[in-house]
Order: C-alpha cells, then structure tokens, then sequence
C-alpha cells in the first residue's frame, strides 16, 4: 500500500460520508470506448432475434441521444432514449424491451471492479460510513444497483444519486447542489476520476480530496502507456472481441489499480499467455471436428484443462478427450522397428557421452559387456553421426526388443482408453516439429493428425504426409514468439513429471516417468489462465460464430509484454526450460538473460538460411543455432 492509498484510507476515516463517482472509478468496463457497448447490443440481437437482423441499432441509438439533447433534454433515462429510439424507426414495443434488456446485460458483462476502489468502498461501509454514489449516467438507480452487484459490490445501505433521475449533472455543478442540500453539515470525502465534476465542483461545495485531486480512469492510463500505441489499431477495427481483449487485459489487469499495474506474478499469466491460449482453443475446436484429442503431457496438463473450460464457457460441444501419456522420448523408443529408425535421431543435435544419448533419446540403459568400454566416449551430433552408429550397434537388438515391447504397451493403452481402430486421433501439443505424431503414426499403422500452439518451418508431419495445424506458424515469415519460444515453452512446463515409457502392472498399463527440476506452479497457472478462458468463452456464447479472436493480436500482447518490461524481472529468471530430448546432457536452461531483453533481429539471419542453405548442411546449423544463437 503505497502513501496515496494510505491517505485516501486517513480521509475516509476522518470524513462522515463518503461518496463515489461510479463507471471508471468503482467499476471499468472491458472495452474503451463507450461506443462499443452499443456496436455489442446491435451484435447480440442480430444474432438470437432474426426480426432485429437488420436493425442499426448502432446508428439509432446515437441519433435518440442527439434528438434529445437538441431539445433540451440533457439528460435522459434509459426509457426516455429508448421511446426517442421508437419515434425514430419502426421497432416496435416488444423489441425495444430486448433492445434494451441487451443493453444492461452487456453492461453487466463488461463491469469490473477496480479492485483498490473496491477496497476503499468495502472499508467505509466497514465503518458504517454513509456511503453515497453520485454519477452522471442514463441508467436509473435499479439498473445501476444491478451492474454494480454483478460487479461484487454491496449496495445495501446504499444511496445512489443519478443525474438522469434529476434531471441534473455533476458536470454542470447541479447534481452537487441536490447532493449538499441533502447532507448539508456533514464532512464529506469525494473521490472519482473526471477533473471538473468528480474534482473541481465537489471542492467548491466543501468536499475533502485527497492531494492527487482524483484517479484516472483505465482508457485514460492506457492512452498514456506508450509502450502500448502498437495494440491501437485493433481498437480501429471492426473486430469486437479483439476490443474486448484489449479492454479487459487494460481493465483487470495492467491498469486496473489506479496506482499503478499489479506485477504480482501470478496475475500476468492472464493476459500475457490468455489470448494465445484463446486462439489455441479456437483453433483446436476448428480443426478437430469428429476426432478424438491425445493431450501429450506435460503439456496435457495445461492444454486439457482450458480445452475442457473454454467449450463449457463457451457451450461448444467437446470432442472425446484424454490425457495421454507419451513425449518424444517414450515414442521414440516405440518407434524404432529398425536399425535405420534408430539411426534417425543421429540426425539430432547432441553433446555428449553415447550412453547419455541413450539415456535421454532412448531412455535406454545398457549393461552388455561391448558397450561398457566405449559408454562415456564423447560425440557431437549430426558431426558424429558415423562413429555414435558404431558405438550403438551393439545394443541395437536390445533397443528393437524394447521398442517393439512399448509398440504393444501403446495398443494396450489406447484399448484401455477405449479408443478404437476406427477412430480418428489428434495428437494435442506444444508442438514445434511434431515428432511424437510421427512416432505415433508410425507406432499404430495409422494417420494421426496433430493440433499445434506453435509450428517451425522444420514441421516432421509435413514431410510424411500427415494432416497438422497450429496457431503461430514462423514456417513463412521472421516470428518474434519463435525466436524467443523458451520463454513460453517454460512458462507452460508445469511441475509434473516426464513421462519417458510405459509399463504394465496388474493388467493396467501405466506411464514411466522421470522427475525434473521444478517448474511453473500448474495450480497458480491453471487458475489465472482459466478465469481468462472463462471470461471469453462467455462472450464467444454471447456474441455467436461471427467473431472470432485474432492470432496477430494475441502475438502481440504477447511479445509487447515480455519486450516492454511489462513481465516482473523475478518471474521471468525463475523460468527454466527442461528438455533432455533437446539439450542432451543439460537437464535445466535458464531462458532470462542479464539484460532481460527477448530476442530480436534474428530471425532474418534464421530464415535466410533456412532457404538458401544446402539441405544436407541443415541439422549442423540447426545445431548452432540452438546452442551458441538461440
């Protein structure tokens, strides 16, 4: 609690009533611009009555409010503008009560509570302070008492003053006449955000204020965020969930408080990851149509969980789901029917002794008196490749024994899910090169599609034929998220451990797993993303089909809040990626560095050579480009 908050508390404490501005103090709304309220009751009844198909309301609803202002009625209740509506179009009665109901529930939806205000109204009524709402608004105080209970707040025992109701407003000074009139004597603390009827007036009928004069609304501290100018032009668009995107990340999070964003770790996950976890969702639902989802852990964890909120949020049917347990690694092992299959992974980049090779590709440990002598020679993969085929070759009959062993365990799993032949499956990942599909296809004698959040240029299902699709996909163009993909790969690693083989126990087949350093928390994760699935996938209800969430928007969040400083320094370095499959002997990455700058400027170089280098040389610059760029 910072010396502006404590003197707010010191003044509520010192003053007899305390009273409120309400929308953008008490309560923001998720989009900035007060327009698109309207722009979002026109879609929402376009959608569920076809008699208001082609109804503008948009357009009508502005030229009511102007039709009434230029005969003098300053203003106007929700009813008077709504009979104005009537007289200007031939809607009749029984639309313009749905008209209107849309309204007040899109209001509902769109109000959250600014939570330090919350705070500082929860405190007085703690006190039994006479707590008043005074506000310039058309809703009258029935409404207004409903929008503020969806809200969280509780307005029992509360007196609401609103200038459609009197016909007066705080901007011109009269609503704070009526105000003064009936509470002539007493101390009074006011606080709002609009300098001349939430500052200036109540100072001149001898209100206390406290020295910043008075908060700032959540559109007014975006607008000053320069960090952020680059999100403006989604706000020019026609997409209306994109605006509600933007406003809620403005509203609940980073401007939220008027003094200043929360960098409390867990609550960035929201609006940092939410929105590409949104697109993830969508694109998943899109393309999985009549399949059934394999959620690969780890990142199963994650991705199941959001899949399973966003469609009940939404009311989108779910296709038949399950956490199946596999990675690179285990499938892998399954995959190997031949010496050749084997001989593939040589292909990998890798640094190390051949047994740890083994150990990480293959979680294969050999104890045959061949290979112990040459077990910790070191090699360096794709450079190595002819002499690791030599040191393995004397274990090659026990890896094809252990692979066609998995093969079985992985029919056996997949009966035990009561997944049959017949069915189609999708692979659900992280993704990047989409090798546990290829195992996986491989491994069953059958064509399983996958569904990425992200996708690399080197994409393994392309090349075999098999059906794929992903959100950010840097195969074409330079991509941001993909030059710094550690950073969102280690913040979706969830403190579960890999699972490197199957096993069978009492007829059950069950995952072996191996422990990994700890990572992101999936409880706190789990918690900030869903109530962000949540939210959208009401609307994505609300609004119908027509809208659907920008990938581009939901990249640019993300990068504008890992590059801008946005992300708390102490979370970014407790992020570390755990790929054993990848780094080989390096069991932990620290994705943060010194400077906490994200990478840029790189994927020119990458994608240069992507396209004009020798086929043959790709996995030794790959191999660089990991280790010593990347």
């Amino acid at each position: 609690m910072d010396t502006r908050q404590k003197e707010i508390l010191r003044l509520i404490d010192s003053c007899e009533i305390i009273s409120f501005d309400i929308f953008d103090t008490l309560i923001t709304r998720a989009v900035l611009d007060v327009e698109d309220v309207f722009k979002l009751t026109e879609l929402r009844v376009r959608n569920i009555y076809p008699q208001l198909n082609n109804f503008d309301f948009f357009s009508i609803r502005k030229k009511a409010v102007l039709s009434l202002l230029k005969r003098g009625v300053d203003n106007p209740t929700i009813d008077l503008i709504y009979k104005e509506i009537r007289k200007l179009s031939e809607v009749g009665g029984k639309e313009l009560q749905i008209l209107k109901q849309t309204e007040l529930e899109v209001e509902k939806q769109l109000s959250i509570p600014r939570k330090d205000i919350k705070f500082f109204f929860d405190y007085a009524k703690s006190l039994k302070k006479e707590v008043v709402l005074v506000s310039d608004m058309y809703f009258v105080q029935e409404d207004i008492d409903n929008i503020l209970r969806k809200a969280g707040y509780d307005t029992q025992g509360v007196s609401i003053l609103i200038s459609c109701e009197h016909g007066l407003s705080k901007e011109t000074g009269k609503l704070w006449e009526v105000f003064r009139s009936l509470y002539p004597q007493e101390k009074w603390f006011h606080i709002g955000d609009n300098f001349i009827a939430d500052y200036r007036w109540p100072k001149k009928y001898g209100a206390c204020l406290y020295s910043g004069q008075r908060i700032k609304s959540v559109k007014e501290l975006f607008q000053e965020e320069s960090r952020l100018f680059p999100l403006s032009k989604y706000l020019n668009s026609a997409n209306l969930l994109s605006k509600i995107v933007i406003g809620y990340i403005a509203g609940n999070y980073l401007f939220n408080s008027p003094f200043g964003w929360d960098q409390s770790r867990e609550k960035i996950y929201g609006p940092w990851l939410g929105p590409i976890m949104l697109c993830f969702c969508e694109n998943l639902i899109k393309n999985s149509k009549n399949t059934t989802l394999l959620f690969v852990t780890r990142d199963g964890y994650v991705f199941l969980p959001l899949y399973e909120s966003y469609c009940l949020a939404s009311q989108t049917k779910m296709c038949k789901h399950f956490l199946f347990y596999s990675s690179r690694v285990a499938s892998s092992v399954a995959a190997s029917f031949t010496e050749d299959s084997i001989q593939e992974l040589l292909d990998l980049p890798f640094k190390g002794s051949i047994e740890d090779f083994l150990a990480k590709r293959l979680n294969f440990e050999c104890k045959a008196p061949k290979f112990q002598k040459n077990k910790v020679e070191k090699i360096q993969l794709p450079r190595d490749r002819r002499r690791a085929a030599e040191l393995i070759k004397p274990v090659i009959c026990e890896i094809l024994q252990k692979g066609s062993e998995q093969r079985d365990y992985y029919k056996k799993y997949l009966k035990q899910l009561g997944v049959t032949d017949e069915e189609q499956l999708c692979l659900v990942d992280i993704g990047y090169t989409g090798r546990t599909q290829c195992n996986l296809s491989k491994i069953l004698n059958r064509k399983v599609s996958g569904a990425y959040l992200v996708l690399d240029s080197y994409v393994l299902p392309k090349r075999k034929n098999l059906n794929f699709s992903g959100v950010i996909d840097g195969s074409e163009n330079n991509h941001p998220i993909l030059d710094n993909l550690f950073y969102l790969e280690s913040a979706l690693q969830v403190n579960k451990p890999t699972v490197v083989g199957l096993k069978e126990e009492n007829g059950l087949i069950l995952p072996v797993v191996k422990t990994t350093p700890d990572q992101t928390d999936e409880v706190i994760l789990l918690k900030e993303l869903r109530g962000f699935i949540d939210y959208f996938g009401k609307w994505k209800k609300f609004l119908g089909e027509g809208q659907t969430f920008e990938s581009n928007l939901a990249e640019d969040i993300w990068v504008l809040l890992l590059s801008k400083g946005f992300m708390p320094e102490n979370m970014l370095k407790k992020l570390n990626l755990t790929d054993e499959f990848l780094y080989g002997t390096s069991s932990s990455r620290q994705v943060f560095n010194s400077t906490g700058a994200i990478l840029q400027g790189k994927s020119s170089f990458k994608n240069f050579v992507k396209r004009n280098a020798p086929f043959f040389l790709y996995n030794h610059l790959r191999s660089i480009w990991l280790k010593y760029l990347k």
